[in-house]
Formats: structure tokens, C-alpha cells, sequence
């Protein structure tokens, strides 16, 4: 506890819900960062989200794919949907490494895979699931 390392964010099951790190709800257990400053690191916003929003498995920095550098913005995948509201709030505070506030909102991916014509992932789950169904004879599908 406090060493800041990766194995503290992961969960022990206890108080998971059905919801929770599944990944049908990935994109709605996600949220979009931006403003960040150029010296922020994945460590930095981990530690920042864990700190003041609840358990996190992943940050991904979006990074510029010529140079590396990131472009300032991320996602922050919370490990229980619960967690996001959490995180939402802290939209408009400056984290501790940096001066200025950041901008956190909910991650649009099914919004962006509809716009580009795509299924959402929740969307193609099950549609595979109801294909899978119907190929077995005496399976009944139940919502």
C-alpha cells in the first residue's frame, strides 16, 4: 500500500458487480482526459485517477506516432462503472502535477463507432451471441 504500483489498483472481487471490468462496459467505464502538460506521464494521471476517482486499469496517453511525444489528452479506464461520475468531477481541478486544470469527460466510443457506420462492442457481443445461438439447436436466448 502507497508504493504507487500497478498491483494496488487491481481488485481483490470483492463488491464487483456484473458490470465491472467486463468488456461490454469498457467504453462506458472510460473517460476521455485532455489539457494535459507535456511532461505528464501514464504514472502521474494513475496516480492522480486512483487517488481521487477509485481503482484504474489502464491509461492510455494518445501520442503523436512520428515524434512520440503525447498530444495531451488520454484515456482513463476506470475498473468499476461506479467510478466514473468520480471521475467526471474532477473536470475543471488541477491535478498535482500540473498547474492548470484538466478537462475529464465520458468516453464517446459508441457515439464515434455509430457515427462511422461500425456496431458498438456492446452492440456486436450481441449480435455474436444470438448467431452463436441460433447455430445450436436447443439453445434459448434469454434477455
Amino acid at each position: 500500500t502507497g508504493s504507487g504500483t500497478e498491483e494496488e489498483d487491481k481488485d481483490n472481487g470483492a463488491g464487483k458487480t456484473a458490470e465491472d471490468n467486463s468488456p461490454l462496459t469498457k467504453d462506458s467505464r472510460t473517460v476521455f482526459v485532455s489539457q494535459l502538460v507535456m511532461r505528464a506521464e501514464e504514472r502521474d494521471i494513475r496516480r492522480y485517477f486512483r487517488r481521487n476517482a477509485g481503482k484504474i486499469n489502464e491509461v492510455i496517453l494518445l501520442r503523436d506516432r512520428r515524434t512520440g511525444r503525447h498530444k495531451g489528452c488520454a484515456y482513463v479506464e476506470m475498473a468499476r462503472l461506479g467510478d466514473v461520475p468520480r471521475a467526471v468531477e474532477l473536470s475543471g481541478e488541477a491535478p498535482d502535477f500540473q498547474r492548470f486544470p484538466i478537462l475529464v469527460k465520458a468516453s464517446e466510443a459508441e457515439k464515434n463507432y455509430l457515427a462511422t457506420g461500425g456496431n458498438p462492442p456492446q452492440a456486436a457481443a450481441a449480435a455474436a451471441a444470438a448467431a452463436a445461438a441460433a447455430a445450436a439447436p436447443g439453445v434459448v436466448l434469454r434477455n
